[in-house]
């Protein structure tokens, strides 16, 4: 194809001295890279604030909607999620107010399961002992033995056991550290230590009648403390609970290891 003067367009027409001809017949030069990427992080920006008015223009007109009560409650949210209208700081409060009622939810299924009634509504409330004493002793060695070796253990007094709790109370490695923290542990250890003294000499006050007593009271209140692990309500309730908030945590191996499977 020629390129250059004919009939219509002659030599002398300005029309052949215009940037835009020229960038045609010679080709315009691409500007330097750094000018390039701030042009295209420009537009990007100039895109991204597009998007955000837009969605939030639409929020407001939801919003006005449901004001006036032309919509209700469950066509606004679900208008806006289908608008995808929630950005920015309403996506995060939009996250804030699902983790909050899934939280609620789990408080009250809880709540159901295990039917307490509390002051601040926790199904499981207690505290630590905070002096030392033989009823302070058998709190301890309630809340950290494993519910199996609770079970299992017919006297909490024995010197293997004083030790064990000890080691788990004061050690980074031990199966407390898992669950409890190193400070927490800590201030536990300063009671459990010297309630183990007052235990000792309790003990060795006490005659073989004594002793089988204190032995049968503890078998009521372990067996009394462990009841009340249990739920009030059908074991399937507290099984499906632990399900739905394995799975809704992620898949992993700890997520698996929690499920309950189906036999």
């Amino acid at each position: 194809m020629q390129v250059g003067f004919d009939y219509t367009h002659r030599e002398m027409d300005p029309l052949w001295e215009t940037e835009e001809i020229k960038d045609l017949l010679v080709g315009r030069s691409k500007p330097p890279a750094a000018v390039r990427q701030m042009a295209k992080k420009n537009s990007k920006k100039a895109r991204n604030k597009r998007y955000y008015e837009k969605r939030r223009d639409g929020r407001v007109m939801l919003k006005s909607l449901l004001e006036a009560g032309q919509i209700s409650k469950a066509e606004y949210e679900q208008q806006a999620k289908e608008m995808k209208v929630n950005v920015g700081y309403y996506k995060l409060q939009e996250i804030k107010e699902k983790l909050a009622e899934q939280v609620t939810n789990f408080r009250e299924r809880i709540h159901l399961i295990y039917g307490s009634d509390t002051e601040d509504g926790d199904a499981f409330v207690y505290k630590w002992p905070t002096v030392p004493s033989v009823e302070s002793y058998l709190i301890i060695v309630y809340l950290c033995l494993p519910a199996d070796i609770l079970a299992a253990t017919d006297d909490p007094t024995t010197l293997g056991l004083q030790i064990k709790i000890k080691t788990a109370l004061l050690s980074d490695d031990d199966y407390l550290a898992e669950w409890v923290d190193a400070a927490k542990r800590a201030s536990i250890a300063k009671v459990f230590i010297p309630a183990c003294d007052l235990l000792n000499a309790k003990l060795k006050s006490m005659n073989e009648r004594g002793k089988k007593y204190f032995l049968d009271e503890w078998e009521t209140r372990k067996d009394n403390f462990l009841l009340s692990l249990t739920p009030k309500g059908p074991c399937c309730a507290l099984v499906d609970l632990i399900n739905e908030v394995c799975n809704e945590s992620g898949s992993g191996d700890k997520a698996g290891a929690c499920r309950v499977e189906d036999e």
